[in-house]
This record gives structure tokens, sequence and C-alpha cells, in this order.
């Protein structure tokens, strides 16, 4: 038995230093779309595949690492929703002149035939289709030239001197141009053919939650220490395995590891959630509303509890494969609220009433476990939300002194990322149909970094070579 050669891992190693150029982002973005878009199908990498991307990935900044995830996925979503297969072929390439032609050889015939006995309207009709026909074909043309593929059809595969020739040169002028026009008007940016880009509208969903450089800047951080630490697939399948417990672990907070491992992963989000909203609306009371303290962390726990409370509820179908019983049980707790609520006195405005609500159930006696004062038969985590909410309060409080919301957005980035791991690659597919979500960009990132399941062929496996005696 001889041991597998490493030319592979060393070739690895040479992925470029520093930040990377448009055209670069673009050249990298398909050759890892060449090798990983089997993810949609489920398909299993061998460690090559991880140590290639995982050392390239690590070597990235943020917004380089998500810039060429984004166009990544910009690459699979053409593939598998578009018809830029057939149109980037020799078939589509040579039926492209002939398409225009035709439709201008038609235009010149019906325009200097005799239209005496025309009807007027019907004529009006026929020059309109025939100009709608020839425009569309200019446009698809300048989508040609604009697109991606056009650029890795001229530069398929990066040059690690730094290309300096006139193409080259003229690429990354058109890319900037592209990135630039989306960033300034990214709705609009379509009528000049301009790729897809997932989170191009920097928001979470729905086009209302915003999706910071500092909240971007955060989460890749968290995955970019978590697989420096993943050297072997053991350790990286525990890693995504985490949904929470890991970082209460690194942090010393084992008195909330009850909220994560004796849990569901949708009783858990909820909990989270709950225990969010009731810590953030105790610091900004109604006096202090529009003054309050600048806390980031804060903001991305808020920020990530809303978007993981969107998932469960709005996309059950993304998140079937781990929400479990999440529907029924924000069902419960919605009802469970509205009757604790009944006999409370809200006044003022609607951010002074939420500050009213959260004190009131911070202000419940929660010695006994909701469980023993009403029994199972609701699944309702209102109040369980409420313990864990007092027991994140005092995290600031013991000797350690520690920021409970930086706590509260490293648990969240980990529920967001077990989530994203551990959904079906179909419900990711599908999503880029949508206009993308995080949730899906951090799923392709993760398998990049070398984090998941993907991974199933151990390195260290050898190749056997048989010696035939005379």
């Amino acid at each position: 038995m001889i041991p597998e050669p490493d030319r592979v891992v060393k070739a690895a190693n040479k992925a470029k230093e520093g930040d990377l150029t448009d055209l670069e982002v673009v050249q990298y973005a398909y050759r890892f779309f060449e090798t990983f878009r089997g993810l949609v199908v489920d398909l299993i990498f061998s460690f090559r595949e991880r140590n290639q991307s995982r050392d390239f990935f690590l070597k990235r900044t943020a917004g380089d690492a998500f810039r060429v995830v984004e166009t990544e996925l910009n690459f699979i979503y053409e593939v598998l929703y578009t018809k830029l297969v057939v149109v980037y072929s020799p078939v589509g390439y040579l039926c492209r002149p002939f398409s225009f032609g035709f439709v201008v050889v038609a235009l010149v015939l019906f325009y200097r035939v005799d239209k005496k006995n025309f009807n007027a309207f019907n004529v009006g009709i026929t020059f309109t289709l025939l100009f709608g026909a020839l425009t569309l074909d200019a446009i698809a043309f300048v989508m040609l030239i604009f697109s991606d593929w056009t650029v890795v059809a001229f530069r398929k595969s990066p040059d690690m001197s730094n290309d300096k020739s006139l193409i080259s040169k003229l690429l990354n002028i058109m890319l900037e141009f592209k990135r630039r026009k989306l960033i300034e008007d990214p709705l609009n940016s379509g009528c000049l053919g301009l790729p897809m880009r997932v989170l191009r509208h920097e928001a979470i969903y729905a086009g209302s939650m915003p999706f910071t450089e500092k909240l971007r800047n955060f989460i890749f951080e968290e995955l970019h220490t978590k697989s420096e630490m993943a050297d072997d697939l053991e350790t990286a399948k525990e890693i995504s395995s985490a949904k929470g417990d890991w970082v209460l672990r690194v942090e010393g907070c084992s008195n909330l590891l009850p909220y994560i491992v004796d849990v569901d992963y949708d009783e858990s989000i909820l909990l989270w959630h709950i225990a969010t909203e009731l810590c953030y609306s105790d610091e900004l009371d109604n006096r202090t509303y529009k003054h309050k303290d600048k806390n980031m962390y804060r903001d991305f726990s808020k920020l990530l509890s809303e978007y993981m409370l969107y998932l469960l509820v709005m996309q059950p179908t993304m998140m079937s494969a781990v929400a479990g019983i999440g529907q029924i049980r924000f069902r419960d707790t919605c009802a469970e609220a509205k009757k604790f609520f009944r006999g409370v006195k809200l006044q003022g405005n609607t951010v002074e009433k939420q500050f009213q609500a959260c004190k009131a159930i911070l202000d419940v006696n929660t010695e006994v476990k909701p469980i023993t004062v009403k029994g199972d038969r609701s699944k309702s985590v209102l109040f369980d939300g409420c313990m864990l909410a007092k027991e994140l309060k005092k995290l600031g409080e013991n000797a350690e002194g520690k920021d409970k919301w930086e706590v509260m957005s490293k648990v969240w980035v980990e529920l967001l990322s077990f989530a994203a791991s551990h959904c079906r690659a179909n419900s990711h597919a599908q999503q880029l149909s949508k206009g993308g979500q995080l949730i899906t960009l951090l799923w392709l990132l993760m398998a990049h970094l070398g984090l998941g399941d993907q991974f199933q062929i151990n390195e260290g496996h050898a190749r056997a070579k048989l010696i035939v005696g005379k």
C-alpha cells in the first residue's frame, strides 16, 4: 500500500493571497462552480476538494469570500433556471446572427410590400412586434456581452502572476461597472443584462432586514474560526452539528446548555427568540429608545433572531428537515401570550406597549418550571423563554462579566449555521429562483470552509500497488 500523492494539496496552498479583483472573483467562482455544483444533488466530495476550497477561503476577507459565493450561486441559478447553457453553446452562437438577420429581413420585406389593402391598425401592430423582436435581440446581445459566462470564456482560470493583458483590463473595467451599477441601482440593473446577485439588496429577507457589512464580517469571522479548528472531518462534522452548545461550552456558559441540548431545535429557536426580545426591550425602555447606546452584538442578535423566526414560521418547507413541530409550538406560544395579556393593561404608543408587555412577562415568577404548572398539553414556550432571559441577564453580573449580547449573537450564528448545513440541498436550489436567502449563502460558504457532512472520504486512504516478481 502506498499513500495518496499530495500534489493536489500542495496546489491548493498556492491560492492567491490578498484581495481579489473583480475578474478573479468571477474566475474563482466559476472554478468552484465546476467542482461543487453537485452539492445541489447531495454529491459527496473527497478531502482533496475540501482542502483546496478550505485553503482558499481561509485566506480571504469576508467581503471577497461572500462575493465569490454570491457569484458561484449566480452560476448555479443560471444553469438551473435559465437557457444560458444553450445560449453559450456553439449552436447558440450560430443561431443568434441568423435569428437577428431573419427579423431584419422580415422587417424590410414588410416595409417594402404594398400595404394599401391592409388594415392600418394591423400594420401598426406588425411593425411594433417586429421592432420589439429586434429590441429583444439587441438586449439579449448586451446581456451576452456583460454576462459572467462571457468573462470566463475569455479568461477561464485565474492567473497567479497578475495578468496585465488588455483583455483582462477590459474585463475588470466591465465587471467593476456591473458591480457599481448593482450597488447604486439594484432594482433596475436587470435592463443591462446584469446577473442576479444574492443579497445585493443588502437585505436578509423580504427586503426589510439589513444585512450590514459588520454583520457579514461577524458571521464570516465565526465560521472562519471554526473552520481553522476543523482540520479533520470528525471535528468538522461535530462543529457543523452544533446548534449553540459549542459556543456555550467555549464561553463557559454551562448554565445555559439545557436550553439547547435538552430541547428540540425548533424549540430552542423559539426560546432564544423570546429571550432576545425580552432582553432587548428590557435594556431599551420607552424613554431611551430613540437615543439607545450602540451595541453591535445586540443588533446582531435582534436581526438574526427575527430572521430565524421568519424561516421557522414563513419558510416551513425550507426548514422541514430541522423544524420539527415548530409551527405547533409557535401557535401555542402565541395563544398563551394572548391569554396572558388579556389581564394586562398596556398604555401609550406601540413601542411603549411593547416595552410594557416585555416587562410584564419578566415580572412573572418562574421559580417553578412552566411544565409543572400547566402540564405538557400545551407546547407553548413563552415562560421558558422568560426563564432563559433571566439567566442571560445574570451573565454580566457574574465575576467573569461576559457580555450576554456577544454570547447570544454567537449562539444565533450557530443556530443559523446548523439550519444552513442541515436543510435539504434542493430547498436551497429552489430558493435561488426566488432571489436567494442568507441561509443559502451560508450553506455554500460552510461547504467551502469544510464545515458539513458533504465530505465523507477520509484523508489518508491509500492506493494498492501490485508488484509482480519475475
